[in-house]
């Protein structure tokens, strides 16, 4: 698939052993994976991090490597005016740095806020963008980058979500995109793309339904038409399954095993 790294991701594999999860990636032929940043595997919160190290060895062991950090970020908000909060959620994120530095990435996924609460849009927006800017200077010293993504009320679809990247225009800050985002977007994967030009480096490659992603044949999206779209870009990025639907974390193994089957007869197709 050219230069399109097909990697790995543990975010519905939290229910089980971390092990059960790197066997898996073993036996679908990845080398590199994705690390979700959530309990009860990996614990981290404004205090600091606990488990990284031994998740770390774990990776080893299975001679994985991880190339993204995603931190669960539902409890802090980038984009708040309070300065309690602002603190605690820099804090969080300067340990969610210093754990995905433990665990080998060289990147870190950083999801838009969902609300903005106390606080004007335009006004989160920028402190959003300043905070980014800060945090992507932090990471720098750890040899990470930073990557935003996600549509929600802060940015709605791909003029607003264009507006914020413009505003926090730092040199090692990028973006992601998630398929998912397409059951609510005027706008087609194509034209994500178009846009976001070499500045995207990541895909959460996933079917969806209104209740979350999940593996590819069990959602509505065109998943054929988004590969095809995906390498008619040029993309040269990571592409990773990233499933929230609950149903997901109740048999792992046989989602991915599914998803990774009917990713293959996709490949196989466009060669």
């Amino acid at each position: 698939m050219g230069k399109i790294c097909l990697e790995g991701c543990n975010r519905h594999y939290t229910r089980v052993d971390f092990r059960e999860f790197c066997r898996d990636q073993i036996r679908f032929g990845k080398k590199q994976v994705e690390i979700w940043g959530a309990v009860p595997q990996l614990f981290i919160d404004h205090h600091g991090y606990q488990d990284a190290e031994k998740m770390k060895a774990i990776l080893d062991d299975y001679d994985l490597v991880c190339s993204t950090f995603t931190p669960k970020t539902y409890r802090y908000n980038l984009g708040s005016s309070s300065p309690d909060v602002r603190t605690w959620t820099l804090s969080y994120f300067k340990e969610c740095i210093k754990a995905a530095a433990v665990l080998g990435a060289d990147k870190m996924l950083i999801y838009l806020p969902a609300v903005t609460r106390d606080g004007d849009r335009k006004g989160a927006e920028e402190i959003f963008a300043e905070n980014v800017q800060s945090l992507a200077e932090y990471a720098a010293d750890y040899k990470i980058s930073l990557v935003v993504g996600g549509l929600n009320a802060f940015a709605e679809d791909l003029p607003e979500f264009l507006k914020v990247m413009k505003k926090i225009n730092h040199p090692s800050v990028n973006c992601f995109f998630e398929t998912e985002n397409l059951l609510f977007s005027k706008y087609e994967l194509e034209e994500w793309l178009a846009e976001l030009k070499t500045a995207l480096v990541h895909v959460h490659f996933a079917d969806a339904t209104e209740i979350g992603s999940c593996r590819i044949g069990t959602g509505c999206l065109p998943m054929r038409q988004c590969l095809r779209d995906i390498r008619k870009s040029g993309y040269q990025g990571g592409l990773s399954p990233f499933f929230t639907e609950f149903s997901c974390e109740q048999n792992p193994g046989f989602v991915s095993s599914e998803h990774e089957r009917a990713l293959k007869g996709l490949l196989e197709e466009e060669l």
